[in-house]
Formats: C-alpha cells, structure tokens, sequence
C-alpha cells in the first residue's frame, strides 16, 4: 500500500474513532492527513469507500496473521488458541484502526455490515470444526459458532473503547478462549486445553 494511501486511512481510522462515521468528513479526514481533498478523491471516491478500504485492510491483515499463526497448530484447541493469540496481538498493534472497523461498521451502512457480517461468519467457520470434539456437537445450537464470534467481536470492542483498561489484554485472552473452548470441550476439557 502506498504511503499516501496509508496516511489517509490512518487518519481516517482516527477521525471515525473520534467522531463517529456519521459526523466524520472527507474534510476531516484530509485535514488530519495534511493532504487536499483532491489528493483523497484521488486515492478514494467518497467517505464510504475510503472507511471500506480501512475495513478491508484490517480485516485481510488479521486473517493473515490469523492462518500464519493457526496453520502450524497440532490440533482444533490450538488453532483456535493460536488465531485469538493473533487477533488480540493485531489488537494491541493497531487499536484505531481495528476499533473504527468493529466499532462504526454499522453506521457505514449495508455494506459496512455485510464485512462485519462476513468477518463474523469467517471465525465462525473456524470454531464449527470443534463440534467433532463434542460427543453432542450435532445437538449444539446452530447460531453458537455466530453468538461465539459476536462474543469475542464485542469483548474486544469493550477492550479497546475503555479508556483505562481495567483488564489486560492477556487476562482477556485467557477469558476469551475459555469461552470459545467451553461449549465444545466442556469446562474442564477447555483449561486443560489451555
């Protein structure tokens, strides 16, 4: 990506975390990347798309990093484990950006909620496979993979909107994959999993 690019989506991310998507403008965006509005029209055609970009970037760098850390894991517990690892790191390295992206892509309108959507049927997928390892898998709910991944999407929401951290963000890993693991290994199988 250009460092133009990335300079306004940096500043993007910033001005949706401040503001809101609504109140956001492109005159906002440009002035807090010290570009004219001619050199955002250029990169983008509107607010819309350049906050789509922003969701784009960050959720195809965490699936990414996501696949590079799970695809060596030895079995279902520690990919799961290995993926949240990854998500929370991606986390802590770029709170704005993913923050913008959880936090506005609702008031971005339908396309906005269709990436969310599909960045939460994408760990759904993942967790699906854990089904095998439950001898009811076949009698779970079938909206537990998508109130899991809402789970983890809102806990994390909750981590980054604070504006002290009372939990770090270690504790709210350890929390998070017990909560992911429980329904499928049980709640003993899920801290020997740990």
């Amino acid at each position: 990506m250009d460092t133009q690019r990335q300079r306004i989506l940096e500043a993007a991310a910033a001005e949706f975390v401040e503001r809101g998507y609504a109140a956001t403008s492109v005159d906002s965006i440009a002035a807090r990347a010290r570009i004219g509005k001619a050199r955002f029209y250029r990169s983008f055609e509107n607010r819309q798309q350049c906050f789509l970009a922003l969701f784009d970037f960050v959720a195809g760098e965490a699936a990414r990093r996501i696949e590079e850390a799970a695809a060596p894991a030895p079995d279902w517990p520690a990919r799961i484990a290995a993926a949240l690892r990854a998500l929370f790191e991606f986390a802590a390295e770029q709170p704005l950006a993913l923050r913008a992206c959880l936090g506005e892509a609702f008031a971005a309108g339908p396309t906005g909620i269709e990436r969310y959507e599909r960045m939460q049927e994408e760990w759904g997928r993942c967790l699906r496979d854990g089904r095998a390892l439950n001898p009811r898998g076949e009698d779970l709910p079938a909206s537990l993979e998508r109130t899991l991944s809402g789970g983890v999407f809102w806990a994390l929401t909750q981590w980054l909107n604070a504006t002290q951290q009372r939990q770090s963000l270690d504790d709210l890993y350890r929390d998070t994959l017990r909560f992911l693991l429980t329904p499928y290994l049980g709640e003993a199988g899920a801290y020997d999993a740990m």
